[in-house]
């Protein structure tokens, strides 16, 4: 058994996203869509996008 094999197996907690920092996420990952040139109704129909 590999030294420290109890850490390994542990999962990181990490807690759910907030209302306003899943809209900021999604605000960040259009306009790096939109910089990449994707048509702003191609960024607009992505699954995630409200609106």
């Amino acid at each position: 058994m590999p030294p420290n094999a109890e850490s390994d197996n542990q999962e990181e907690v990490v807690p759910p996203l907030t209302r306003p920092q899943l809209a900021e996420a999604r605000r960040m990952r259009a306009a790096e869509l939109l910089e990449q040139g994707r048509a702003q109704a191609e960024v607009a129909r992505m699954p995630g996008r409200v609106g």
